[in-house]
């Protein structure tokens, strides 16, 4: 069972913790981020420590998928402010990769270097699969490069930076998948100096 099918069989005519979450998660899956926000935080209004365990399970990703959509609709401090719970309800390494990677992300878009390269690093400590490994290192590599010193950036990669803030926003872009490997250099070179 997904988890987004999780909560399909619980309805209390639309008003119960349960539904609401359901048609949170089914609205992110969808893309739709205001009604997935105005689900999950009406959820959230519900929960409190007296809340059955499966509900209070639910609370890191109700707060992943909150910041997300606040993300995706340009609220980026309620989003980092989601971000930032979820890193208290870490459970497992990969809580923690996800989670840093989305404070990664945040920290990006507003333009936080030292905050995105740390959680970023992070995240990657937490990583187990070589394919997300690349995939930090490619934003690793994003945070290192493209918020420093605007001097060091390729011309030929400056038209690409709006474009990469746009797919880590959900936006539609056309960011070319020919720069992941340059910028996964930039984040190895983060990461282990001496390989410069």
């Amino acid at each position: 069972m997904s988890l987004f099918d999780m909560f399909s069989s619980n309805k209390d005519n639309g008003k119960s913790v349960e539904e609401l979450i359901r048609l949170g998660y089914t609205a992110h899956q969808n893309k739709e981020k205001f009604e997935a926000i105005k689900s999950l935080e009406e959820a959230l209004k519900k929960i409190d420590a007296h809340s059955p365990k499966h509900i209070l399970n639910e609370l890191f990703n109700i707060k992943l998928f909150l910041g997300v959509n606040h993300k995706r609709a340009g609220n980026y401090q309620k989003a980092y402010s989601y971000y930032l719970d979820i890193l208290k309800l870490v459970q497992h390494p990969d809580d923690a990769c996800e989670a840093h990677n989305a404070m990664g992300k945040i920290s990006y878009l507003s333009g936080r270097r030292d905050e995105a390269i740390r959680h970023y690093l992070s995240a990657l400590e937490n990583a187990n699969d070589e394919n997300i490994k690349m995939n930090l290192l490619h934003h690793l590599g994003h945070a290192v490069l493209d918020l420093g010193d605007a001097r060091h950036i390729p011309v030929a990669l400056k038209p690409q930076i709006v474009e990469y803030r746009k797919s880590i926003n959900g936006e539609a872009h056309n960011y070319d998948s020919q720069l992941v490997q340059p910028y996964v250099q930039h984040g190895l070179e983060a990461i282990n100096p001496n390989r410069r």
